[in-house]
């Protein structure tokens, strides 16, 4: 094998966001719902010069450090630092060729859990497991983990299928001028879980309801449910947002928006907005006018793929 080609899907979190950090879940268990979307992230890995590797991300130097004398390059469909789980899909990507250059057969759920062992393990990176688990499985996909660490997850077709009429109808997915640096949202996130009154004031919107709502195509519910899930990551991690982030929310909400939420671990990036289909044109008018670029983005089915080849392709 001379170079091996990865490819995975970056995610937009529905549900459940940060019960799938260790603080959480290894005390009350997590429930969450992601969906993979038609942007992505793509890896390329061959037999050759190596990349100089204080350059690289820590992850890719991992990689490097298990296999000497091999090079890679990565491209993106979005920024890096956006919300949307980028650095997730590169772990998912390249523990895929890592195992493929090692011949492991390994499901996609255990590639995604390698990945997020990789992230959180092995370069000590303070995430959860939504984003590799999400990015290695596809589709729109609803995932569980006990307090001992017993992972589930799984594709939910027809969700995937109402997703996208929510995406043409009522969902607005908007990309905010501000990056992040999610290291640091998750850590406060994650202390704030250590708190007596977490369990009450830090309640994720549930899966069942966020579920029952995007397969009745409702946009208002889907809004109230963002809005609430939102409210709640805000009360226990008030650095969250900042000026320009509520400016573009509160103009949303003045268009017609019911509710919304940062994607990510907050700070900057992307934020996804719903409401009825009525006032999606305005809502659209009012992110941009606030600064942001409008996306429009569909679920895909497809997770992690990897492809093989012998020799040199040009």
């Amino acid at each position: 094998m001379k170079r091996v080609d990865a490819v995975a899907p970056l995610r937009v979190p529905l549900a459940g966001g940060g019960t799938d950090l260790p603080e959480w879940y290894k005390v009350r268990g997590a429930h969450l719902l992601s969906a993979a979307i038609d942007r992505r992230l793509r890896l390329q890995v061959e037999l050759g010069p190596q990349s100089p590797t204080q350059a690289l991300d820590p992850l890719a130097r991992h990689f490097l450090s298990l296999h000497p004398g091999w090079g890679l390059t990565t491209t993106c469909d979005v920024p890096p630092r956006v919300g949307l789980g980028g650095s997730g899909c590169l772990a998912v990507c390249l523990v895929a060729a890592h195992a493929a250059i090692e011949r492991l057969d390994l499901t996609p759920q255990q590639i995604g859990w390698e990945a997020y062992r990789w992230e959180r393990e092995i370069i000590g990176s303070p995430v959860g497991f939504q984003d590799q688990i999400a990015a290695a499985v596809g589709g729109a996909v609803i995932m569980s983990a006990s307090p001992g660490g017993e992972v589930t997850a799984a594709q939910d077709r027809p969700l995937c299928d109402a997703l996208n009429d929510l995406f043409a109808t009522s969902l607005v997915v908007a990309q905010t001028p501000l990056r992040h640096r999610a290291s640091t949202h998750l850590v406060t996130l994650a202390r704030s879980f250590g708190q007596p009154s977490s369990a009450k004031t830090f309640q994720p919107a549930t899966v069942e309801a966020m579920r029952a709502a995007i397969l009745a195509r409702d946009g208002v519910a889907v809004g109230q449910l963002l809005r609430a899930h939102w409210e709640a990551k805000r009360a226990n991690s008030p650095d969250m947002t900042n000026p320009t982030i509520d400016a573009a929310m509160d103009a949303a909400l003045s268009a017609g928006a019911v509710g919304g939420k940062l994607m990510g671990a907050g700070g900057g990036g992307f934020l996804l907005l719903s409401g009825s289909p009525a006032v999606r044109s305005r809502i659209i008018a009012a992110v941009e006018e606030a600064g942001c670029i409008h996306h429009e983005i569909r679920c895909q089915s497809q997770g992690v793929q990897v492809m093989e080849h012998e020799g040199k392709t040009r």
